[in-house]
């Protein structure tokens, strides 16, 4: 999805704050967040870096791992423990929408690099390919 990270980020190139829906107010529809994490992984394999940027809906929550190149889906009206994965090939219409809000979040929002986050045409090709966007192309 063409996400950069600096490991220097500050808190606005990192997401929205939480505590507003924690306290039962309304917020604006949709939580969005990136991370970065250096350390070792389940096997106790030193991993530089895992970088994962997220959308979280009122009954939905999306999870893009940027290294791996992988999307996680799950419901939290049905799995509010988010065990099972509903991301599937091709993506339905939730998951569609979920991605083309995470890609227009991060094609807006600064990180503290000076590297530029937008997609290239050779990328949201790639997602219009695969189902994932359809018609206009967030940049």
């Amino acid at each position: 999805l063409g996400v950069r990270f600096d490991a220097g980020s500050t808190a606005a190139g990192r997401g929205e704050s939480l505590k507003g829906r924690i306290a039962g107010e309304a917020g604006p529809g949709a939580a969005f967040g990136r991370t970065q994490r250096e350390g070792k992984n389940a096997k106790n394999e030193w991993h530089p870096s895992e970088r994962k940027i997220a959308i979280r809906t009122a009954t939905h929550r999306l999870v893009y791992d940027v290294d791996a190149q992988t999307f996680e889906l799950f419901d939290l009206v049905a799995d509010p423990g988010e065990t099972k994965n509903l991301h599937t090939k091709p993506p339905g219409e939730i998951e569609k929408d979920l991605v083309a809000r995470l890609i227009e979040w991060n094609q807006k929002t600064p990180t503290a690099s000076t590297e530029d986050a937008r997609l290239t045409d050779e990328q949201l090709k790639i997602l219009e390919s695969t189902g994932y966007l359809s018609g206009s192309k967030p940049r």
